[in-house]
């Protein structure tokens, strides 16, 4: 049988990204960030 997979959407963050959205994103298997990143470093968080 197939499992399901996780994926995580966040948006928004304009170079903030709280641990209250971390927690949020914990298990997913893929996180698509869907614009306005602010820095570039958040593509590594």
């Amino acid at each position: 049988m197939n499992q399901p997979h996780i994926i995580g959407v966040i948006s928004d963050t304009h170079g903030l990204l709280r641990p209250e959205a971390l927690g949020e994103l914990q298990g997913s298997e893929l996180i698509i960030h869907a614009g306005d990143v602010g820095k570039p470093e958040m593509d590594e968080a």
